[in-house]
């Protein structure tokens, strides 16, 4: 049944899925928050929703942006989601969709900009 299943759920879904289990199994001591509002670090108005922000205890230690169409990382409101999370004072990140983006890779890249 997991199998199919899996043909019909989403690329961006199956991301999100593999982040959080990332996350759980890797990074126990944070807290992965979805949907994370840029008004919530005073970003503004024409900013992404941020997909992720991994907190360590209270302070955001990470932003990821979940990326589903290939020039989606150059679009205006993209950018302002990163330039939100560095005003903040912590890293944010892009990980596609339509790319491999293994457990690995996630895993990699995460711990590289923590």
């Amino acid at each position: 049944m997991g199998f199919f299943s899996n043909l019909f759920t989403s690329p961006e879904k199956r991301l999100k899925q593999r982040i959080e289990q990332v996350v759980v199994e890797q990074y126990s001591s944070y807290e992965l928050r979805p949907e994370v509002s840029p008004s919530v670090f005073n970003g503004s108005s024409d900013a992404r929703t941020i997909s992720y922000v991994l907190y360590y205890r209270t302070e955001p230690k990470l932003g990821i942006m979940v990326l589903s169409n290939t020039n989606d990382y150059k679009k205006a409101d993209v950018l302002a989601s990163h330039k939100v999370c560095k005003d903040a004072g912590f890293n944010c990140i892009n990980i596609m969709s339509y790319l491999p983006s293994t457990y690995e890779y996630i895993n990699g890249v995460i711990g590289n900009n923590l």
